[in-house]
């Protein structure tokens, strides 16, 4: 019983094994009890009760014991039962089979019921044939409905019961092709179940190596237990999710080597041309430190993105939520911004609403993601373009709006730019980055339970709509 087949028969026929013989048991005492024993000792009684009446006209029967013997053989062999005159006293006036053993004698309340004129009836039930015990007596009356003696119906040689037997030997029989049946079904569902069990163990096995990719085929859905398909889907996304999870651990370290090993080289050149001896010319020294410190800043927003990867994957973000004049502050944290779109021969523009709410937010996050909006507008956006910020309300919410007339986004890519760490085609808009900006911005925006959306033209720019809700009016 160690193996898990074995345990899942058992499981099947240990009910079958209880119930069948409980069953026929119980089958066999309704039957035997209610029906055919019923049956004998009505057909005892009427044979009883017609022993009787031949009897009441024979009198001589009484007094010549030879007449009497001569009269319940032929009266037992047409009725196939053995009869047995009694007389008033108890003493047995005739037994044709007395050669194999008394019969019980009659209890003194029998005998006096008898006398009476009643007609009794006895059965004894039991499971041991030989011990089963069915008779009829029945009163003979004269023409005064004086008892003259007694009529006794009975059969001691068991043939009675041949019937009972056979019934019992037919529910035998019956409960063992059941319980046959019940085990052959209990090793067919224990298959079933277990060919699905090990189906589910092997894909488990496979999700440990995320180099070869599993899915669970081969079985339709629509011909297995409801449990099992959830399990199976279950089984089967686990293994896509980690599958994904190695792909951008992969991804991560690609792009992480990618955009930290550029700046590194730039600062390792200019360290070693001051060692060369470039820290003598005033100049070239300056223009080698600014460019060390130009590198350094391009590094800052990368761990700043690492830094908010690693709190969105951890434990979840924790707002500091301060009241914010909206207007105020977009107008503060877009100075820079348009220095830098002005910086690269961008037309700046900017177009604020006057009526701007105040509201609840996290300003530093929030800044962080009009950043991460407003820099990807401006790298993907050709000398000459626009870069225009708005902002409005509308009805219960919000909006910030971030347009260029940059490249576009595919529509292929627009399904995808908010998944972490994805980056498009060298050729198209994300090339360059660690593809966290906007997956961090759709959190960031999330938290403050609002919404981020994209509307982009391959070619014409895109435009990036920031909505949160506004508290209820108090």
């Amino acid at each position: 019983m160690n193996s898990l087949r074995a345990r899942l028969i058992l499981s099947h026929i240990l009910p079958q094994l209880i119930i069948l013989p409980l069953l026929a048991i119980i089958l066999a005492y309704v039957i035997e009890t209610q029906f055919l024993l019923t049956d004998l000792a009505n057909n005892f009684k009427s044979v009883a009760l017609l022993a009787a009446q031949n009897a009441a006209v024979q009198p001589t029967v009484w007094q010549d014991s030879t007449r009497a013997e001569e009269f319940v053989r032929l009266l037992s062999s047409s009725q196939k039962r053995e009869i047995i005159l009694i007389k008033p006293n108890g003493e047995v006036q005739a037994d044709p089979l007395a050669d194999m053993g008394p019969l019980t004698q009659l209890q003194p309340d029998d005998l006096a019921a008898l006398l009476s004129g009643q007609t009794l009836v006895r059965s004894q039930y039991n499971f041991d044939l030989n011990a089963m015990h069915v008779e009829a007596l029945a009163p003979v009356l004269d023409s005064r409905q004086v008892v003259i003696g007694i009529v006794r119906v009975t059969d001691r040689l068991g043939n009675v019961y041949q019937n009972i037997q056979s019934i019992r030997n037919l529910e035998i029989i019956a409960t063992l092709l059941a319980l046959l049946i019940a085990v052959a079904m209990g090793i067919w569902l224990a298959r079933r179940l277990e060919i699905r069990l090990q189906g589910v163990m092997t894909a488990i096995e496979k999700v440990a190596n995320p180099d070869s990719p599993y899915q669970i085929q081969g079985l339709q859905a629509s011909h297995m237990l409801p449990e099992f398909v959830r399990l199976f889907t279950a089984v089967n996304e686990l293994s896509s999710r980690l599958r994904s999870s190695e792909e951008a651990r992969k991804k991560l370290l690609a792009n992480l080597v990618h955009e930290v090993a550029r700046p590194l080289g730039a600062l390792q050149a200019a360290v070693h041309a001051l060692q060369r001896g470039a820290a003598d010319d005033t100049a070239l020294r300056n223009d080698l430190l600014q460019g060390m410190d130009d590198q350094i800043e391009r590094l800052k927003p990368l761990l700043d993105n690492l830094a908010s990867l690693y709190a969105l994957s951890g434990h979840p973000i924790e707002l500091h939520k301060e009241e914010v004049n909206l207007g105020k502050w977009l107008l503060d944290i877009l100075v820079t911004w348009q220095a830098a779109a002005q910086a690269r021969g961008l037309e700046w523009r900017c177009n604020l609403q006057s009526n701007l709410p105040i509201i609840s937010i996290d300003p530093d996050r929030m800044a962080q993601v009009i950043g991460n909006l407003v820099s990807n507008a401006i790298q993907y956006t050709p000398d000459g373009g626009h870069i225009q910020v708005t902002a409005g309300v509308e009805s219960d919410q919000v909006w910030i709006s971030i347009e260029d007339t940059g490249i576009g986004i595919t529509p292929e890519e627009r399904l995808r730019i908010f998944e972490p760490l994805y980056r498009g085609s060298r050729a198209r808009r994300f090339p360059q980055g660690m593809g966290l900006g906007l997956a961090i911005a759709d959190e960031i925006i999330r938290l403050h339970s609002g919404t981020l959306e994209v509307n982009s033209e391959e070619g014409r720019g895109s435009c990036f709509i920031l909505r949160l809700p506004l508290p209820p009016p108090s």
